[in-house]
């Protein structure tokens, strides 16, 4: 018990966050408590460890200010729509990153999630699934949001850049 002590201590020390030790010790007490159901085991040591306090951060959000800039610097800049459908929207990264034209419904003003893209250690960018299945959704806008207004005009100069190019156009990529 006091080696598993210490070392969510030295986690902790590293840098991890205590909602991470946490997670690790439930999965290290259901992995020992199935040794204990096969009769590997005697008894489960995470029963008398003692795991960090949950610590709950405030986020931090950026004032009017803040957000203003922000915007403005987005403005004409390819990751700038990004970061501008990000904030307008509330989608997390992972899900912007996945979106593709097909996702968007510049008639109705409408955004699908339906994926999001991870980065994984040692493969890059790796598309799946939403963080949870209520993540599947649909932000409704309304078709003359200034969101669309940027993604039409980001969509147009990269088919026009397509077409100089002689690549084909297609509906898959963002």
């Amino acid at each position: 018990a006091e080696d598993i002590e210490e070392l969510f201590k030295a986690m902790i020390d590293r840098g991890l966050t205590s909602v991470t030790v946490n997670h690790l010790s439930t999965i290290l007490s259901q992995a020992l408590g199935y040794g204990i159901r096969r009769g590997y085991l005697k008894h489960n040591v995470m029963d008398i460890v003692t795991t960090p306090k949950l610590e709950i951060k405030e986020s931090v959000f950026l004032n009017q200010v803040e957000l203003s800039r922000m915007l403005d610097a987005c403005v004409g800049n390819r990751i700038g729509s990004f970061v501008a459908l990000a904030i307008h929207t509330g989608m997390r990264k992972s899900e912007v990153r996945a979106l593709r034209w097909k996702d968007l419904d510049f008639d109705r003003g409408d955004i699908y999630i339906r994926r999001a893209m991870r980065y994984v250690v040692g493969e890059q960018l790796v598309m799946g699934n939403t963080k949870t299945q209520s993540s599947k959704r649909k932000i409704e806008l309304t078709s003359d949001n200034m969101i669309f207004a940027m993604l039409s005009g980001l969509k147009a100069k990269r088919n026009e850049r397509l077409r100089e190019s002689g690549a084909r156009v297609q509906e898959d990529d963002l």
